[in-house]
């Protein structure tokens, strides 16, 4: 939130523009805007694949993964719409930006672990760990500092649950 905008790839250059863009149309037109970031959401969707699903419908084929240590913030649909209803009916600030997620992070190889254990699937997670030579650590976890603000929570299903929804 306090850091300077950068990013190194086109996506992440892209969503900086699109930002700058808004801020700058909100002020020419005199209007409030919030950014609203979201992070990965994940549901039951049967049309959009997400890491649940990858998984779930490539468990008997050989997986591979860029880096499996990477830490990203999953949050749950049903929790996200919920953070959207209070942000519309609660945002009385003229925030520029506010994150949605959970502001904890998993791992793919934690997402594994979990689908291993909760629908007994045969994973060889040692396999798929050594497959992948990428070992680096990254990590994309939300701050909710000014979501927490607006909602009064943070208490968001944990990715353990919302995998049990989704498999």
């Amino acid at each position: 939130e306090n850091s300077k905008i950068g990013s190194n790839n086109y996506y992440g250059k892209s969503k900086i523009q699109i930002h700058k863009t808004l801020i700058q149309f909100s002020k020419i037109k005199k209007i409030n805007c919030t950014n609203l970031r979201t992070f990965n959401v994940l549901g039951k969707d049967t049309k959009k694949n997400n890491i649940i699903n990858y998984i779930k419908k490539n468990i008997n084929k050989k997986i591979i993964f860029k880096n499996i240590n990477s830490e990203r913030d999953y949050m749950w649909i049903g929790d996200f719409l919920t953070c959207i209803e209070k942000i519309v009916l609660n945002n009385n600030k003229n925030y520029q930006a506010i994150n949605i997620g959970t502001g904890k992070g998993t791992t793919i190889y934690k997402i594994l672990e979990i689908c291993k254990k909760i629908n007994n699937l045969k994973i060889n997670l040692k396999k798929i760990k050594n497959e992948n030579k990428v070992y680096s650590f990254e990590k994309k976890i939300t701050n909710i500092n000014r979501l927490k603000k607006i909602i009064s929570t943070n208490k968001f299903l944990i990715i353990d649950e919302t995998i049990k929804k989704i498999i």
